[in-house]
C-alpha cells in the first residue's frame, strides 16, 4: 500500500521516474501525422510529374481495352483526342459512334495525337490500325510516349522525347 508523499507502509521512499508515457508520445505522433497530412498538399505544386505518368497509363490501358473490345465485339473501336485535354473511347454502332468512356486530363496535362492536338486512331475488328501512330503527353516538365504499331500493338514507351 502507498501513502502519497512517495512513501510506502514500511517507511520506504519510492523514487518517482519522470518522462512521458507510451500514450503521450503516440498522441504527439498523431497529432504530427495530421500537420503533415493537412500542411504537405498546400506546400506541393498543383501538377506533378506524377500526373503524366498516371494519365499515360490510363491512356495506354483505354487504348489496349479499345483494341480488345473491337477484336472481341468484331467493330470497329476508335480512340479520340480533342483540343489536347480530352479523350474518348467511342464504338462504331452501324449508325455513327457512340462514346464509350471520356476522360479530361489534368490542367497543365496536354496530349497530342500523330503529332497534332487532335486525331483519331481506329482499331479494325482484327485489331489493327490503318497505320502507326503515336500519343504523347507532356506537362513541361514530363514527358510520356505511347505507340500504336500497325498490327495495332499498343506499347507504353515511357519519357521518350
Amino acid at each position: 500500500m502507498h501513502l502519497s508523499g512517495g512513501k510506502t507502509l514500511q517507511g520506504q521512499v519510492v523514487k518517482r521516474e519522470t518522462g512521458i508515457t507510451l500514450v503521450e508520445t503516440l498522441t504527439i505522433v498523431a497529432l504530427i501525422g495530421i500537420l503533415a497530412a493537412v500542411a504537405i498538399p498546400s506546400l506541393a505544386p498543383s501538377s506533378s510529374p506524377y500526373d503524366v505518368v498516371r494519365e499515360a497509363r490510363r491512356a495506354h490501358s483505354a487504348l489496349v481495352e479499345a483494341r480488345s473490345r473491337a477484336t472481341a465485339e468484331q467493330r470497329d473501336y476508335r480512340f479520340s483526342v480533342s483540343a489536347g485535354n480530352t479523350y474518348q473511347v467511342q464504338y462504331d454502332n452501324g449508325a455513327g459512334w457512340t462514346a464509350f468512356r471520356t476522360v479530361s486530363l489534368p490542367d497543365r496535362v496536354a496530349m497530342t495525337i500523330g503529332g497534332g492536338d487532335s486525331g483519331e486512331i481506329v482499331f479494325k475488328p482484327h485489331g489493327r490500325v490503318e497505320g502507326p501512330t503515336a500519343i504523347a503527353l507532356d506537362d513541361g516538365r514530363a514527358y510520356q510516349r505511347v505507340s500504336i504499331l500497325a498490327s495495332g500493338l499498343v506499347r507504353w514507351e515511357g519519357p521518350t522525347p
